[in-house]
């Protein structure tokens, strides 16, 4: 009541009587109250031994209990004659008390001012100064929702503090939470949580993940949730679904039986036992949308009735069991339907079968709502003969925990549904707690299985490997190891002359390699399965930082007191913790990544090496495939048998055939030339053999390499159809020449290449072709010599083939008497001849190009230009670049486009009557002088001329070429600020 004051006294054994209460008030306040201002007062609650009772006071009118209780403050350090303390407090009811307390833990973490309670009410005095009365409950939520505003990043400087939940305490209104019980070694175990509806997912199919089956469910391109995207046309990507994992011993006793797109997945489960019963389980994970969404009215089918076919049709099979997020409130309303006879049952084939009854308690449920899918979902309970196992089994018992919880509220919609036969199988049903994944609760359970059927071997927990790391310490160990082991190799490559399989020398060879470098290199390792064990600590990710554990922290701790309370305000600060610490794990991987991908691009410049190996560090597990490669032999066998006789004859026809013309000996000097390619530091191949074996020891190996390696021919059938034009490809290598040094399409073609000193393509074609003709000459197998007539007689005749093309080549060479005579035929001769004929041609174009008037006077041979292999900046290489091939954009080149004269195209920098080409830029120009004194030395600058430009564009040291594209740079920087800014 408004009239009542409870005081707390340090001592109970104190007898405090109404005549002392007032006479302590008047000594201490000076306030003049009498004994008949006091209508009662007596000690509330049961004796407690640790502290004392509080004295509640009834004062009889408004005025005194006012007085009283404006003077409390003094009272707290009463100490006179007795050794107590006195705290005056306004008598609240419990509901109303209870909520002043959250409001003073708001107090405390210093959302608020202050607070206080006035005749009943409770007021807070805001950090604006703002008064605000809570009187209701919903008047706190509503005032805390703004408090709890977590869109200011988490950091050390700006946390915003809520309430905290483990202070505040409230008498518990739920059942205390029960341990998630494991599996034994004789029981299966389920956990199922449907996935939100805006996570992606996989297409239903079944994989192996590092020693675990997967199992997820059939997902369409239309989307598992009421085929979205055929609908809807707006949203292609695949969301909701569902998602089984079954553990290794069980894989072969689990498989898919039927999978539909709108959510629905079939799990057969072998020999699941009860007593001495041994049947087929069939588990039904399915996904109702809610009614009142937009995806279920896409939906042009019952999916109720759907599944009731679905039920139907696998209980003639066996026993079934259907789990999933059902979208149903249900309450406590009875899912059984009892006829007049003893049978509690619908008679049903499938249960006279088995012979089975059951006697179910009665269902709890903390839902107290039911909705239009709650009822059907009891009719499919009635017509197949299931009974919903929440609030009847396990932990879940007598409790029917909700398993859904958000802002809006709490309901029980996902549900495991269980026949008579599966009720009994079924144990450790649990409803888990609430978790940061999903607002939905998982639900775990398990039944027991047939020991015989599932093969408990384990793999081996570990296998030996040996690992291969090159040493420089030790290479001359392994340069005396191979030389003892020159003996063996000599007689290794001898032997090929009598070998049919080239593969059975490199085998061999590759195996004498790898004993000398284990002996000197090796080291053993041992290799964990593909099993994955679980450490009892925790490994956070790389992203997971301080804000992230603090807004766990604060998960945690309010969903533990959510569980305990099971209160609207503890849930919606739950819900609002859980928001925040997904929120701060989103932002937190962000930035992790966005500052991994800037060094990862750091690294690829600055070193290499270190790049590829975090990118190694961030490889999945790829799955592996099942198939041997005895399967791909027996598929293609089969495919190609009706063919396998005329396989045959072909085979014999051309076993024979040899065409010794063809092969050729390669050099010394080509190996060395490709063992000079190879480089340090890099892994071994599936051979074990690492670059450096051939590296340190070419001088041992070389007669041997030159005797036993084949190098690969480029450019493969060039030499058929090599005479072609081949425009397309030489476009490719145009293109790249022109990208790399990053120049305009409009760059003449002849100065692009000159700057590299590539050829085009069609050089290559035409040497491997002429090549080929003195080959197939020169060859006796009489096949191809037969063929080669054949070619000659068609060319005589007028038709035009591949003869025809190489006749047409030796005539533009002017060597038409070498196709008469081929044993006049010089390789080397041919290809400087066609080089030559390029270069003539190249030369031609420079001097006949207006644009390379300046290019053709310091570039006087075709070669690689050293300057693009110089240590400066590439900025400074590509600007240089630009300027010698005349894609700079003076004035010279811009005229072109806008169609003025050569004689007008003036410098609009100097103002002056000079053209601005790239002689004025460099020499002339007095607006870069500053810039020119600079860099050049005065014998350039002060008296200009062509020949001064060419040595410029000539240097002959790095200081000389830096300082050449320092000028470039800035000279252009300037003309373009002048210009355009």
């Amino acid at each position: 009541m408004a009239e009542d004051s409870p005081f707390s006294f340090f001592l109970e054994s104190l007898k405090i009587e109404a005549e002392t209460i007032a006479k302590m008030q008047n000594d201490e306040d000076n306030i003049h109250i009498t004994l008949y201002d006091i209508g009662r007062s007596h000690r509330v609650g049961p004796r407690q031994e640790n502290r004392p009772r509080d004295i509640i006071v009834r004062f009889l009118s408004y005025r005194c209990r006012a007085l009283v209780f404006g003077k409390k403050s003094n009272l707290k350090g009463y100490n006179r004659d007795r050794n107590f303390k006195i705290f005056v407090n306004e008598a609240l009811t419990k509901n109303r008390a209870g909520i002043f307390k959250r409001v003073r833990d708001l107090h405390k973490e210093k959302l608020i001012d202050s607070c206080w309670t006035y005749d009943g009410r409770i007021c807070i005095k805001t950090l604006q100064n703002k008064i605000v009365t809570i009187q209701s409950e919903s008047d706190l939520v509503e005032f805390v929702v703004p408090l709890l505003d977590y869109s200011v990043p988490q950091t050390n400087e700006n946390i915003v503090r809520e309430p905290n939940p483990r202070d505040i305490r409230v008498p518990s209104q739920a059942a205390n939470p029960v341990p998630t019980t494991m599996p034994g070694p004789s029981n299966l175990s389920f956990n199922t949580g449907p996935s939100s509806t805006s996570t992606p997912v996989p297409k239903i199919t079944d994989f192996f993940t590092n020693g675990r089956r997967h199992v997820a469910p059939a997902t369409s391109a239309s989307g598992s949730i009421v085929n979205r995207e055929a609908s809807d046309g707006k949203r292609s990507v695949i969301c909701g679904g569902l998602a089984v994992f079954a553990m290794y011993p069980f894989e072969n006793s689990i498989s898919v039986v039927q999978k539909r797109s709108w959510g629905l997945c079939v799990l057969k489960i072998s020999s699941v036992s009860r007593s001495n019963i041994s049947s087929d389980l069939f588990i039904i994970f399915v996904y109702i949308p809610p009614e009142s969404s937009s995806f279920h009215s896409l939906c042009d089918f019952d999916i109720f009735l759907e599944l009731h076919q679905t039920c139907l049709e696998f209980q003639k099979l066996g026993s079934i069991i259907v789990c999933g997020d059902l979208n149903s409130r249900t309450s406590t309303v009875s899912d059984q339907i009892f006829p007049l006879s003893d049978d509690r049952f619908i008679s049903n084939s499938f249960f006279d079968q088995c012979d089975v009854s059951v006697n179910y308690k009665d269902r709890s449920s903390e839902d107290v709502v039911v909705n239009n899918f709650g009822r059907k979902l009891l009719d499919l309970c009635k017509s197949i003969g299931c009974v919903i196992v929440n609030g009847r089994q396990g932990s879940d018992s007598n409790v029917g925990k909700f398993t859904f919880n958000s802002s809006r509220g709490s309901s029980v919609i996902d549900y495991v549904l269980a026949d008579p036969f599966s009720f009994e199988c079924l144990s450790n049903f649990t409803v888990e707690n609430a978790s940061e994944f999903s607002d939905h609760c998982a639900l775990s359970f398990g039944f027991n299985y047939n020991p015989e059927t599932v093969n408990l071997k384990r793999p081996p927990e570990s296998l030996e490997t040996v690992f291969i790391k090159w040493d420089s310490k030790r290479s001359d160990e392994f340069r005396q190891s191979l030389t003892n082991q020159l003996i063996k190799l000599n007689e290794l490559v001898d032997s090929y002359a009598s070998c049919n399989d080239v593969n059975i020398l490199v085998k061999n060879i590759t195996s004498l390699f790898y004993d000398i470098s284990v002996s000197c290199f090796g080291r053993k390792q041992k290799i964990r399965n593909n099993s994955r064990r679980f450490s009892s600590k925790l490994k956070h990710n790389e992203w997971y930082d301080s804000n992230c554990r603090k807004a766990r922290s604060k998960f945690n701790r309010s969903r533990n007191r959510f569980v305990k309370t099971r209160t609207d305000y503890d849930r919606l600060i739950f819900c609002e913790h859980r928001k925040l610490f997904n929120r701060t794990k989103r932002r937190a991987k962000f930035s992790f990544g966005k500052e991994y991908g800037r060094r990862l691009s750091a690294l690829h410049r600055s070193n290499p090496k270190e790049f590829w190996k975090s990118l190694k560090t961030q490889k999945r597990f790829t799955r592996k495939s099942s198939l041997t490669s005895t399967d791909f032999f027996n598929h293609f066998s089969a495919l190609y048998n009706h063919q396998s006789e005329i396989n045959n004859v072909a085979i014999e026809n051309t076993n024979n055939i040899c065409i010794g013309s063809l092969d050729y000996e390669i050099s010394s000097d080509e190996v060395l030339f490709a063992i000079r390619k190879l480089k340090y530091d890099k892994s071994c191949g599936p051979d074990q053999i690492c670059n450096e074996f051939f590296i340190e020891s070419s001088d041992i190996l070389l007669p041997f390499l030159r005797k036993s390696t084949v190098i690969s021919v480029l450019s493969y059938a060039s030499e058929v159809w090599g005479l072609l034009p081949g425009n397309s490809l030489e476009n490719i290598q145009n293109d790249f020449v022109r990208y790399i040094l990053r120049l305009g399409k409009g760059t003449p073609l002849a100065a692009a290449l000159g700057e590299v000193g590539l050829f085009p393509l069609s050089i290559l074609r035409k040497i491997t072709s002429l090549k080929f003709w003195y080959k197939v000459v020169c060859s006796d197998n009489p096949l191809i010599f037969g063929v080669y007539k054949i070619l000659c007689q068609d060319e005589m005749n007028g038709k035009r083939n591949w003869v025809s093309g190489i006749k047409f080549l030796f005539n533009e060479l002017g060597l038409t008497f070498v196709f008469e005579n081929p044993q006049l035929f010089n390789p080397s001769e041919i290809k400087r001849r066609i080089e030559d004929q390029y270069l003539q041609t190249w030369h031609s174009n420079l001097e006949n190009s207006s644009k390379l008037r300046f290019y053709k006077n310091y570039k006087s041979s075709f070669e690689f230009e050293s300057y693009l292999d110089a240590n400066i900046g590439d900025k400074f290489k590509f600007l240089i670049c630009k300027f010698r091939v005349g894609n700079l954009k003076l004035h010279i080149e811009i005229g072109r486009f806008n169609k003025t004269i050569r004689e007008k195209r003036y410098c609009l920098c100097c103002k002056s009557k000079y053209i601005e080409d790239e002689f004025h830029f460099l020499l002339c120009c007095p607006t870069y002088n500053i810039i020119r004194r600079q860099f050049f030395h005065r014998q350039f600058w002060s008296f200009p001329s062509l020949y001064k430009m060419n040595r410029l564009m000539t240097p002959q040291t790095d200081r000389e070429l830096l300082n050449l594209g320092k000028f470039i740079f800035q000279a252009n920087s300037m003309r373009n600020q002048l210009l355009y800014e």
